[in-house]
């Protein structure tokens, strides 16, 4: 999953497909895409930082990693509480399928 992720950076949506292939419940689904997530995010900045040099750019979008835990914590998280296993499983299949389209749409000449 990670070299998918990293060579093509469709990973997410794979990644979501395979969570909800081997899981029902939302909660094991989250946490399968929250930890490959930690992963390829951690895996990442360790390259970005040694291997590439940058951690002026790491530094420079901390503000945006806090916005974005912000926003989860007020909304997503609430979101994610109310919503049912069924009413999950269709809104993480309607993402797929429009994301799907987007990546088809976008890989046409």
């Amino acid at each position: 999953m990670g070299t998918i992720h990293g060579l093509t950076n469709l990973g997410g949506a794979m990644l979501a497909i395979l969570a909800s292939g081997t899981n029902t419940e939302k909660e094991a689904i989250r946490y399968t895409v929250a930890h490959y997530y930690l992963a390829f995010s951690a895996i990442q900045m360790l390259l970005l930082a040694t291997v590439m040099g940058h951690h002026d750019i790491l530094l420079a979008n901390l503000p945006a990693a806090v916005i974005s835990a912000a926003v989860y914590l007020l909304v997503g998280n609430r979101i994610f509480i109310r919503a049912n296993n069924p009413s999950y499983n269709f809104a993480l299949t309607i993402f797929i399928a429009i994301y799907g389209i987007v990546v088809l749409l976008n890989s046409s000449p």
